[in-house]
């Protein structure tokens, strides 16, 4: 069906979506005429008035008949024209018998007779405007069978009479010009609807294309993070093992440029995947109660180092009080923030800050920097933009520290507000809401403090599977380094054959990747393990899948889980654990 004859079914519709109304004031003013002329009409013979109004009961009834027939059939109307033409021969019958009660019970002779059907006519007439203006020749053949009839009696009657015959001319005419505007507003709307609803499709089908091109993305850089996270954890470990061979000090600062640049690039690749998991709504909320200014303390020790080399002053003023949020998250972000100072601010000072405001608590990370221009302060929170790095320089990241802070903020319901000035520095204030249960304020205890633990050096009996072979070799190579006892196996099945062929000992620690061969998981590995020695066996999973609800499951099995690339040294805390 072309554009022309969507309209013109459109119009139809219209035509007999607005039927009821008509019908009802049909109704109405032919029971009107009837009522008057029985009980005023002396010169009119009965018979007459009775055939008049059964006529157009009839024809009401018919209409209401025809109106529901439309009603089943307006889904799949093929022949549009067809029911145009019954619509506008029901109103020239419409037409033809409230022009008829003019002619059969208008009496010249009494002036309340003429004042109440010109009424009646001027009202059928001027009230089915918006309803027949649509399609104006069924509006025009109305008017032609009521008021042109009235016009032409006036007329013929003479004298003061032919005055209104001319005054009902105009009325004609006027209202003809009224229904014909009427009718192309009407008809620029129903196009207008069409053009809307083409482009609401459009919009749709783009923004489907939008979403579908955004999940494979995420797909992509799930899958490519995960791929990309073995070679890196192989490369840590490798890196690690080479350190306790090199001799001389030039060896030894070569291997620390490529630690570094390995630590660079497994940073850049986690604020990736944690852009992606954002994007596909995998960060699952875990909000607790906790302490701010032990938080704050704790968050900000960790950059004291950092913040030592490139000559910044670390200052810290904060009041105390208790929140309900997500700690990690919130940390996150704080961690963001203060590591973008660091990056982009040297030879500066750097104040955390805290202070209370009624219900509510601001965070301040303050600084006397280079500022951010007003222009750039829109585009700050944008992915991958970077300040003053046309170079790329790969030390400051890719530009999604703050994107990834916007992106979690938002998520924890927190309010984040900037405030900047060229050459005088810039402030990010965050302002989050105080538990509201004084109770709990009270006997919510404090976060512990940080102890740092001797690492055991023990030697241990360790299993690790892994069906990446570099990092089967890279494993076992630094844990035998470390003189522990090792048995490596790249699945299930391999690790089970050589458990039943050996008398092995209990082991005292399972390292297992979670995505292995034949569509099994670390967890299938663990599970056979423990119930082959009869024993709740320690293990940790070291995986490079971020799908979201794993870390819950492994949680379940009483086992740890971390994400690759490792370091060495977190390698060591996980041995001294057992």
């Amino acid at each position: 069906m072309d554009n022309e004859q969507r309209v013109k079914l459109e119009k139809v519709k219209l035509l007999y979506q607005q039927s009821p109304g008509l019908l009802v004031g049909l109704f109405f003013a032919g029971t009107a005429v009837f009522l008057f002329v029985l009980l005023e009409g002396r010169n009119v013979v009965s018979n007459a008035l009775y055939f008049w109004y059964a006529a157009l009961i009839v024809l009401i009834t018919i209409r209401i008949v025809l109106y529901q027939f439309f009603q089943r059939a307006k889904e799949k109307l093929l022949n549009v024209t067809k029911w145009m033409m019954l619509f506008a021969l029901m109103v020239m019958f419409s037409g033809l018998i409230m022009g008829g009660a003019i002619l059969l019970f208008l009496d010249f002779s009494d002036p309340v007779s003429i004042v109440f059907l010109t009424i009646i006519i001027f009202g059928t007439f001027s009230g089915s405007m918006g309803a027949l203006s649509n399609f104006r020749f069924i509006y025009c053949l109305y008017g032609s069978l009521t008021v042109v009839p009235l016009a032409i009696l006036f007329y013929l009657e003479g004298n003061e009479f032919a005055y209104m015959s001319f005054l009902l001319g105009i009325f004609f005419v006027a209202h003809f010009f009224f229904a014909n505007n009427m009718h192309k507003n009407i008809e620029d709307s129903i196009r207008r609807k069409f053009l809307n609803e083409e482009l609401i499709k459009k919009l749709e089908k783009q923004t489907l294309i939008a979403e579908r091109a955004n999940m494979d993305k995420s797909r992509f850089l799930a899958a490519t993070s995960h791929d990309l996270r073995q070679p890196l954890h192989s490369l840590s470990l490798f890196l690690a093992v080479l350190n306790a061979k090199l001799t001389t000090d030039e060896q030894k600062q070569i291997l620390k440029k490529s630690q570094r640049s390995q630590e660079i690039l497994s940073t850049q690749l986690n604020s990736i995947v944690e852009m992606t998991q954002m994007d596909a709504g995998e960060i699952l909320l875990n909000p607790t109660g906790f302490w701010l200014k032990s938080f704050l303390e704790e968050i900000v020790e960790e950059f004291k180092l950092l913040a030592h080399q490139q000559n910044i002053v670390l200052k810290v003023r904060l009041i105390d009080g208790y929140v309900y949020y997500d700690a990690v998250l919130l940390a996150r972000v704080i961690r963001n923030l203060i590591s973008n100072v660091i990056k982009h601010c040297p030879n500066s000072t750097l104040l955390v800050a805290s202070r209370k405001r009624a219900d509510r608590v601001a965070i301040y990370i303050i600084d006397n920097g280079s500022g951010i221009s007003e222009k750039d302060q829109t585009n700050i929170f944008s992915e991958f933009f970077q300040l003053n790095n046309s170079e790329r320089d790969r030390n400051k990241g890719l530009g999604l520290g703050l994107a990834i802070v916007k992106r979690l903020v938002e998520l924890l319901g927190v309010s984040i507000e900037l405030k900047s000035q060229l050459g005088k520095g810039t402030c990010f204030k965050l302002e989050l809401k105080q538990q509201g249960l004084q109770g709990a304020l009270a006997s919510a205890p404090k976060r512990e403090e940080v102890v740092d633990v001797a690492l055991d050096t023990k030697r241990l009996f360790i299993v690790v599977v892994d069906d990446d072979v570099d990092i089967l070799e890279a494993m076992g190579t630094i844990l035998k380094m470390w003189h522990h006892e090792i048995l490596l196996a790249p699945s299930l099945k391999k690790l089970m054959r050589a458990l039943s062929q050996e008398r092995y000992s209990v082991p005292d620690l399972l390292i297992v990747d979670y995505r292995l061969t034949e569509h099994q998981t670390g967890v299938d590995v663990v599970n056979q393990v423990r119930l082959f020695f009869n024993k709740e066996i320690p293990a940790v999973i070291i995986s490079g899948d971020t799908t979201l609800g794993l870390e819950a499951l492994v949680n379940i099995e009483q086992t740890d889980i971390f994400y690759k690339p490792i370091s060495d040294q977190v390698l060591k805390v996980i041995l001294s654990q057992v």
